[in-house]
């Protein structure tokens, strides 16, 4: 039972129409099985009001609320709070619970009166948004006791938790933040791979007492040259590999007399997996890391990167880079896009993307580059749709359609993601329907092996990350999508799967496979493109797991941009052999229709040799001269018999 002392509210009460009253409350160690709440009427009595709010479990607060009597007595407020504890025990199946009285501790918050459509002044939630700042005020606290650079308090907060068991694989501390803890657990940040042992940098190595690399015991080396920490008041401990340790992404283990901490760290390759040969450069320019999603083209030998955008804003900007000579540039954009798609098609490089036009409506361009920018027009292209040359065929895949309301032409409704595949008629500037997927999907990453495409990532109808991958094949009715299947270790996104197209079908880059067996986890994998089947490639990209992966298989080489946290920098870029088609389809300008429109279009408009009778293959005319020199020294030579 809970007494308030009584208080005069008389004042701040007129003010307030409809008046209630509200009571957080927590229970610790068992469940408040009942909440009851009276409050003193004019009469002196306390009379006790109806609440809303169920039963508050052990360590979650429980909103209790009531409206007001209208004799409550606010010249001298006061109320009563009742509390009755249970437990509750359930049957192995969950049958048949047997519940308890009992006593215990319970705590109630924010008590007060107000605005009835107002009476939570707070309420219970989790995750990342709660979290940030509950660690800043863990932070602030620690902060003001210990005189520490900032990465030293980063390490306190994470090594001054309570551990629980269900926390052992879901965060690297393994607990709760608790401000009282005064001796924290180790908190290992970095190391450096010195071959047969490895420098361990971190915080709170004191009085160490065991330590593992890989779940293997590995020894403490006392005798090794001093190191100095990359952190400030940072530590360095020296480890022995253990005999056997075949190296890769492992976890190191650190105990001391406090406890343990640990952290993953990728220790050089293992042994016994093969991975892609060639590790490539990555660009220095800061943007470039701003994207989430990338898409990469190929196009006359360089690699083109489009960003989703930069940080949610528009890229003004592209990046190449360089096959031969392996360096990095920025092609500048004709106008900054967002969400930015391309394909080689008709011997361009076509790159679509969103912005907003002068009516503040936003609008898909299309754009084509052969060294220089040229814009072409297009009515109905859907938005943040991916572009695809589809056995020739300039395609738009999925993305977003939104209703212009014609008197004020602003849109009427939110964007609809659409399941379309769209044929783009260049010469008529429009689109036509081609297909459709078997979901709807926005900004997805598309490839086509001639008449079938694969794609995966983007978003679905409900902006949500896309949780499939399709094959999509041409039929009489046009093209029709098909899920394709692939076990990968659960907690990993889909839409962060990428795909390429290869001589003898599709390959997957990204997610790591269901195996129990380190060595047999893959994170590449081919793609049948008849069936769908995949299989696992023989050649792994990276230990960790891998998010905003893009790939384009280009010149007999696949090659793969992505984050993942066991590479320094958190970035890879890399490249393996596998057979590719070519020339790449689409960077050769051909006499297949450029405008799709069904209609025969000499590359480059220049005239048609059958009708001009000039020949421009250089093969042909050498031919043709030495026939005709012949005939003129033939000419000639009878000629000159017959003068003589």
């Amino acid at each position: 039972m809970l007494y308030s002392q009584p208080m005069d509210l008389s004042e701040k009460a007129s003010l307030i129409e409809n008046k209630a009253i509200s009571i957080k409350v927590a229970a610790a160690g068992q469940e408040v099985g009942a909440c009851a709440l009276l409050v003193k009427n004019t009469g002196g009595e306390f009379e006790e009001v109806k609440i809303s709010g169920g039963t508050a479990l052990d360590g979650t607060w429980m909103n209790y609320s009531a409206a007001l009597p209208e004799d409550t007595d606010y010249k001298s407020f006061q109320m009563k709070v009742l509390f009755a504890f249970r437990d509750i025990t359930f049957l192995p199946d969950r049958s048949n619970p047997s519940v308890t009285p009992n006593s215990g501790t319970v705590y109630a918050d924010a008590m007060g009166i107000g605005d009835a459509s107002k009476m939570l002044p707070f309420d219970y939630m989790n995750g990342t948004s709660m979290a940030t700042p509950a660690a800043a005020g863990a932070a602030a606290l620690l902060g003001s006791q210990y005189n520490e650079s900032g990465a030293a308090l980063a390490a306190r907060v994470v090594g001054s938790v309570t551990k629980y068991s269900n926390f052992a694989n879901k965060c690297v501390s393994g607990g709760m933040v608790d401000v009282s803890q005064t001796a924290p657990y180790p908190v290992l940040n970095s190391i450096v791979d010195q071959g047969d042992t490895i420098e361990v940098d971190g915080y709170f190595f004191e009085n160490l007492k065991s330590a593992k690399i890989g779940g293997m015991d590995a020894e403490i080396v006392t005798n090794a040259p001093e190191a100095v920490s990359a952190t400030d008041g940072g530590k360095v401990v020296t480890l022995k590999k253990p005999e056997g340790f075949a190296g890769g992404t492992a976890e190191v283990s650190l105990t001391t007399g406090n406890g343990e901490g640990h952290q993953t760290f990728e220790i050089g390759q293992n042994v016994n997996i093969d991975y892609f040969e060639e590790n490539l450069p990555l660009p220095e320019d800061e943007d470039f890391y701003k994207a989430e999603n990338k898409q990469i083209v190929g196009y006359q030998n360089q690699l083109y990167v489009l960003p989703d955008g930069l940080e949610s804003e528009l890229s003004p900007e592209i990046w190449a880079y360089s096959i031969e000579d392996q360096k990095w540039s920025t092609l500048e954009l004709p106008e900054a896009l967002v969400n930015l798609t391309g394909a080689t098609w008709n011997g361009r490089l076509a790159v679509a993307g969103l912005t907003v036009d002068e009516k503040n409506q936003q609008v898909e361009k299309l754009w084509f580059y052969d060294g220089q920018w040229q814009e072409q027009k297009i009515e109905g292209l859907p938005l943040a749709t991916t572009l695809v040359n589809a056995d020739g065929t300039l395609m738009g895949v999925g993305g977003q359609y939104i209703e212009i309301d014609k008197e004020t032409n602003q849109a009427a409704a939110a964007a609809t993601a659409t399941k379309d595949i769209v044929a783009i008629d260049t010469k008529a500037g429009t689109v036509s329907k081609a297909g459709e997927l078997a979901e709807a999907r926005v900004y997805g990453k598309v490839n086509a092996h001639e008449n079938r495409l694969i794609i995966s990532g983007g978003t679905d109808s409900k902006d949500e990350p896309a949780g499939n991958i399709e094959l999509v094949t041409q039929s009489e009715d046009g093209y029709q999508g098909m899920e394709v299947s692939l076990d990968i270790k659960e907690g990993q996104a889909f839409n962060s799967i990428a795909n390429a197209v290869v001589k003898n079908g599709f390959m997957l880059a990204g997610p790591q496979s269901a195996s129990e067996d380190p060595a047999a986890v893959a994170d590449t994998y081919t793609v049948d493109p008849q069936t769908g089947m995949t299989t696992p490639y023989g050649k792994r990209i990276d230990d960790g797991i891998l998010i905003g992966t893009g790939a384009t298989a280009y010149h007999d080489h696949l090659y793969v941009l992505a984050d993942s946290y066991t590479a320094p920098g958190g970035y890879i870029f890399k490249a393996t052999a596998v057979e590719t088609i070519n020339p790449q389809p689409g960077e050769e300008a051909d006499k297949k229709p450029d405008d799709n429109s069904g209609q025969t279009v000499n590359p480059e408009n220049k005239p048609d040799n059958v009708k001009t009778g000039i020949v421009e293959d250089s093969q042909t005319a050498a031919f043709l001269c030495a026939g005709m020199l012949i005939l003129a020294v033939a000419g000639l030579a009878a000629y000159r018999k017959k003068i003589g």
